[in-house]
């Protein structure tokens, strides 16, 4: 879990694959000053070759916020961007 910081209203989430590894990121404020989230994960269960006996995984995103505190707090999204960034 990743707590805001006092007077922190606005984040940023990002997540990056980098062949078979996925990262996810998150930045307070203009910054642009990005933290990993938690390990490098295997990206590759996310693609359909992983499963098998006609599963299918298909990759989804979304955003999701959870009060864990009981206090009955909400997040706000004003958007979701997905960009496919070409690597040189």
């Amino acid at each position: 879990m990743v707590e805001a910081g006092k007077g922190e209203h606005v984040a940023g989430l990002r997540a990056e694959i980098d062949g078979d590894i996925l990262r996810f990121f998150y930045s307070y404020g203009s910054a642009g000053d990005w933290q990993q989230i938690g390990p490098d994960l295997d990206s590759k269960v996310l693609s359909d070759e992983y499963m098998q006996r006609n599963s299918f995984t298909g990759a989804f995103s979304g955003l999701c916020c959870q009060d864990l505190s009981g206090e009955r707090l909400y997040a706000d999204f004003d958007y979701f961007e997905y960009r496919d960034v070409k690597q040189d």
